[in-house]
């Protein structure tokens, strides 16, 4: 069997946000593209941070309870950083140990530039363990572009 690297189960386009991005958006964006991590990145796609579906819904009802509906704060505000990234080619038990080790959900696959390539989440290693368990190829198979949100 072949070893598998981060190119073969990351999910790509990655859906990117953008620090300056307000709360709420950051909140659609991860309903409408049906995700729950989001790297963020700065004007060149490098990777600076990373926010989850549960920070951005504490973080709102925070916000909410103390100044009321009105809501200002940004993905800047909220988000994990530094973040851990995973090389693009490095062997994909590697990340399946990050994960384990720091209790974390999400990984960005980062290129030789520092640039998001994709994401891996521990979802992901689910469906690979079910593909094979079932007596599927470990990965299917699919990458277009990239998409960033401002």
């Amino acid at each position: 069997m072949m070893m598998l690297r981060m190119r073969d189960i990351m999910k790509t386009p990655p859906i990117l946000i953008d620090a300056r991005c307000p709360l709420g958006d950051a909140l659609a964006t991860m309903d409408a593209a049906c995700v729950r991590h989001l790297p963020v990145v700065d004007a060149r796609d490098e990777v600076i941070g990373i926010v989850s579906r549960s920070d951005v819904e504490v973080a709102l009802g925070l916000e909410r309870a103390v100044r009321g509906e009105r809501s200002d704060w940004r993905v800047a505000d909220i988000m994990h950083h530094p973040v851990r990234t995973i090389p693009l080619d490095s062997a994909v038990f590697e990340a399946a140990a990050i994960l384990a080790e720091e209790k974390i959900g999400a990984l960005p696959v980062v290129d030789a530039a520092n640039r998001v390539a994709g994401i891996v989440t521990a979802w992901d290693f689910v469906d690979v363990a079910r593909r094979l368990l079932v007596g599927l190829d470990a990965v299917p198979h699919a990458e277009p572009e990239s998409v960033t949100t401002h």
